[in-house]
């Protein structure tokens, strides 16, 4: 794959910035790439000879990741529920965070593995921090659209920033966006640590006037595309797509 050139910007700049900085946060807009800019400085690590660890939280991100590993043909050893084995001589390393976290005392791998590259995949979340504790001499590159955490700054040292969401739009990388807002009241909904209360939140939407609204706006904004509805919890979820359904369009 040819790298776009912002890509090879951000590759660069932080390639640049490990010669002051031991870790970094690469910020990147959704939409722009992350996955393939890090995959390739993956590559260029396995091929150095730098042993690297990849982590991720969830499912999704790790199958994603993957397959941007694979198109470089380089097989990772991958750390799930069902590992048995570690070998800590492996070049390159995947693993889901907290299975990561169980096994580093099973197999003890605090005494026979040390990577010298650690990239995290939704640097944001403090549930990656442990693994940066427990490998406080690797170089880190802590991926995220939204660097938005109180304990980045204890951990990272420089970010890497060099393009933004307008400047991917103008460059044909991202679609113009087109905006449509609703009004609403939420006044009546507690805020907990500057998040609403999720089951306040769930009963405020939970009324199948709001579940046919949606419904109304899809067939009138954007009927036969495809869709991505946020919801407050599963349960939300569940409902939200079982309304569509029974309106015959086809949801999961």
């Amino acid at each position: 794959m040819e790298l776009r050139p912002y890509q090879k910007e951000s590759i660069q700049l932080l390639r640049d910035g490990f010669k002051k900085h031991k870790r970094q946060i690469l910020c990147l807009p959704t939409g722009s790439g992350k996955t393939v800019i890090f995959s390739d400085m993956i590559r260029a690590a396995i091929e150095k000879g730098t042993q690297t660890l990849v982590v991720t939280d969830r499912i999704e991100l790790c199958s994603q990741t993957l397959k941007a590993i694979l198109n470089h043909k380089i097989e990772p050893q991958i750390i799930k529920r069902e590992t048995k084995i570690f070998s800590p001589l492996a070049p390159l390393s995947l693993a889901m965070v907290e299975t990561l976290s169980r096994r580093m005392k099973k197999w003890n791998l605090l005494q026979q593995y040390s990577p010298k590259l650690i990239i995290i995949d939704e640097a944001h979340k403090a549930s990656f921090n442990k693994i940066m504790d427990a490998f406080p001499d690797a170089k880190v590159i802590g991926a995220t659209a939204t660097p938005k955490a109180n304990f980045l700054h204890k951990y990272y040292t420089e970010i890497v920033d060099n393009i933004d969401i307008p400047d991917l739009v103008e460059q044909g990388f991202l679609c113009k966006c087109r905006g449509f807002q609703m009004e609403d009241d939420f006044s009546n909904i507690e805020v907990k640590h500057g998040e609403y209360v999720e089951s306040q939140l769930y009963e405020h939407f939970n009324k199948q006037e709001l579940y046919d609204g949606v419904i109304e706006k899809y067939k009138e904004k954007t009927l036969g595309k495809k869709c991505l509805v946020f919801n407050v919890n599963i349960e939300h979820a569940e409902n939200m797509s079982k309304a569509f359904n029974e309106s015959g369009i086809h949801s999961e």
